[in-house]
């Protein structure tokens, strides 16, 4: 009989991850900032220049000289000369003097002389040349400052940031093109057993369809690393240690199936054979996924999964989603995975068995005004409780569960 695997705690192999990857120098490459999003920068990106260049109005109105409007009401208006008006897209040219005032639109540049602006419904045009103010406006009011939005010296983003929309707004309002960051991990998933078939083939009496493949794949790109389906390996241990020595050039491996104790399931021995320092875990105290690998091959990191899907699932949430964090480190700037959590109601017991970490997928649905979770129950080789659930309930080590009516956190897929 094989031996059984040792568990160890999830914070453990957390922190054997940890340890394993963060010396690591990241690669950097410098990127078309329309294509930055989501990507973790690599330095510091700052401004360059000030944003908006120059004084513009934020309304349609009357550019003024605020002293002018002293005193205005709709009973006793400030009448105005019209000196011209100012063009989008043009430097405003005519400097307005004392008793002046030009027409300007919203986003305009404000002329010189000038420190405010009149909204238009404050206002009344009597002719080309006059024009009635009904209000009295303070020095920058109705407009935005040169460098308000930013200013040359400031950090638009931190090193070790992930890139959003909003950055990149930021990096087109400034004229930046070309952003410094890190470059993805590169990683393969592996599917092992000789009853796998491809999604593209019908399976016959005994065969099912690889899933695990294609959803590590996208977990991967997801979390930000570049992925990769090597394909199906048979259960032979040359034709596993054959595919891993392929993919000698992968920072991360995924080998799903072959991790637990059993005849057929080599990838302990595999990994050992080909690398130092090798296997560092086998098995760790997480239900479900306990009969999970971790492996250092020179710098590679090498995860063995359990081949069923919900299983799976579970472990690369937890550990695989770690090591790209880590992988994607720039000098011990973390930017970490957020995670989506939403506050529901239990909508029945749930227990955990002793001495482990236990994740139970759950449907979230609206009742009565609150949002209630229903636990999916079943075994961890269903796809279908996956495809039905919108996220898991966490139930810490040692922790016997939940009760109904409980308010717990669902951490989202």
């Amino acid at each position: 009989m094989g031996e059984f695997f040792d568990l160890i705690t999830a914070d453990k192999l957390k922190n054997i991850i940890t340890n394993s990857l963060k010396d690591r120098k990241v690669e950097i490459e410098n990127i078309d900032y329309l294509s930055s999003l989501n990507r973790i920068t690599a330095a510091d990106i700052k401004a360059g220049e000030f944003l908006p260049p120059f004084n513009r109005s934020a309304v349609d109105g009357y550019a003024v000289k605020a002293a002018d409007t002293n005193g205005a009401s709709s009973s006793l208006p400030a009448y105005l000369n019209i000196a011209g008006e100012v063009e989008m897209g043009k430097k405003a040219e005519p400097i307005i003097k004392e008793g002046e005032t030009v027409y300007i639109p919203t986003g305009a540049m404000l002329p010189e002389g000038t420190d405010s602006v009149v909204m238009i419904e404050e206002t009344e045009k009597i002719s080309d040349k006059l024009v009635e103010i009904f209000t009295s406006v303070s020095p920058g009011e109705n407009i935005i400052k040169k460098g308000e939005d930013m200013k040359a010296d400031d950090i638009i983003i931190k090193k070790g940031r992930k890139i959003t929309p909003r950055h990149i707004g930021a990096f087109a309002g400034l004229g930046i093109t070309e952003i410094p960051a890190v470059k993805k991990p590169k990683a393969v998933v592996i599917s092992t057993g000789d009853e796998l078939v491809s999604a593209d083939k019908r399976p016959v009496a005994g065969e099912i369809r690889d899933i695990n493949s294609p959803v590590l794949k996208l977990l991967l790109e997801k979390w930000g690393a570049e992925a990769e389906i090597a394909g199906i390996v048979e259960d032979k241990p040359e034709k596993l240690e054959e595919m891993i020595l392929k993919n000698k050039d992968k920072d991360i491996i995924l080998i799903s199936g072959g991790s637990s104790i059993g005849l057929k399931d080599m990838t302990v021995k595999v990994l050992n054979k080909l690398g130092s320092p090798g296997v560092l875990a086998h098995g760790v105290a997480v239900k479900p996924g306990k009969p999970t690998i971790f492996a250092v091959l020179g710098k590679q990191a090498v995860f063995g999964l359990p081949g069923h899907p919900g299983s799976s699932w579970n472990v690369s949430s937890i550990f695989v989603k770690k090591a790209v964090e880590e992988l994607l480190t720039v000098d011990d700037e973390k930017n970490k995975i957020k995670k989506n959590i939403k506050k529901a109601v239990l909508s029945r017991n749930i227990m955990s068995e002793k001495g482990s970490e236990h994740y139970f997928p759950v449907k979230l649905v609206e009742e009565s005004g609150k949002l209630k979770a229903l636990p999916l129950l079943g075994k961890s080789g269903l796809i279908s409780i996956l495809a039905e659930a919108d996220g898991v309930i966490k139930v810490k080590i040692n922790t016997e569960g939940f009760n109904k009516g409980d308010l717990v956190d669902v951490e989202l897929f």
